[in-house]
């Protein structure tokens, strides 16, 4: 075979190679892309849920608030004057 032969046949292969790199590279992005939005959806449900608490923890704390005499309820507010 002639040096050109070879050449050509190099060049074929690290064609091929570059695209086989560029269709992973590209596989590989959409699989980051869909592990992030997962993370990314974790996290807001995460946060939701701990604020969810946080109003929950703040309603529990009125109550028992009000149970012990420390707070009044609106409605009863004026009755007690």
């Amino acid at each position: 075979m002639a040096n050109a032969d070879w050449q050509a046949k190099w060049d074929d292969r690290d064609k091929q190679g570059a695209e086989a790199r560029t269709l992973n590279e590209a596989a590989e992005r959409t699989k980051e892309q869909t592990y992030q939005q997962s993370i990314n959806k974790s996290v807001q449900d995460g946060q939701r849920t701990i604020d969810q608490a946080t109003a929950d923890a703040a309603a529990a704390r009125a109550s028992a608030d009000v149970l012990r005499g420390g707070g009044q309820r609106p409605c009863c507010s004026t009755r007690n004057q």
